[in-house]
């Protein structure tokens, strides 16, 4: 899905208060510091868009943070011990470069007919694996899971 700048901002306040005249410097920290506090709150909106979810990483450059950005693709069916395999679109449809990092793969499936929730990957009874690769998104399971009709994948990830 395409996505618009409004949609990817998330919840994000600015942290740079210049649009105020005739503030004092003690309000205007106080402002941008509670602008900064907000921003790091996990945003806890999951849809088929991309967003920005205010967790950022500053592990490469300590002087520069890179936002986190989060994706939900609808992978469907899960198959008997074969491999279901679903087009994410993080790159606009290219290939994910690989300079970009997931911070978090996981997901869940449900079998309505019981209804059995079970979460992706799973190591159990259930077993299956999760791939993310730069264009797909892969489930594998070792066993039967045909009877989960139903499938999503949350994607955590950071561009550079």
């Amino acid at each position: 899905m395409s996505t618009n700048s409004a949609a990817t901002l998330g919840n994000y306040l600015s942290e740079q208060i210049n649009f105020i005249k005739d503030i004092g410097p003690e309000h205007k920290k106080f402002l941008e510091d509670t602008s900064r506090m907000i921003n790091r709150k996990d945003t806890g909106q999951y849809d088929l868009n991309e967003h920005i979810i205010n967790q950022q990483y500053s592990v490469r450059n300590t002087q520069k943070v890179d936002n986190i950005y989060r994706k939900v693709i609808a992978t469907g069916a899960l198959k008997n011990a074969a491999a279901t395999t679903v087009l994410h679109g993080l790159n606009g449809g290219a290939a994910v470069p690989a300079t970009w990092r997931h911070v978090r793969i996981y997901g869940w499936a449900i079998d309505p007919a019981t209804p059995l929730w079970i979460p992706l990957p799973n190591g159990g009874i259930h077993d299956c694996s999760l791939q993310v690769t730069a264009t797909q998104v892969i489930i594998t399971p070792t066993v039967n899971l045909a009877a989960f009709t139903e499938s999503y994948v949350v994607l955590e990830y950071w561009k550079s």
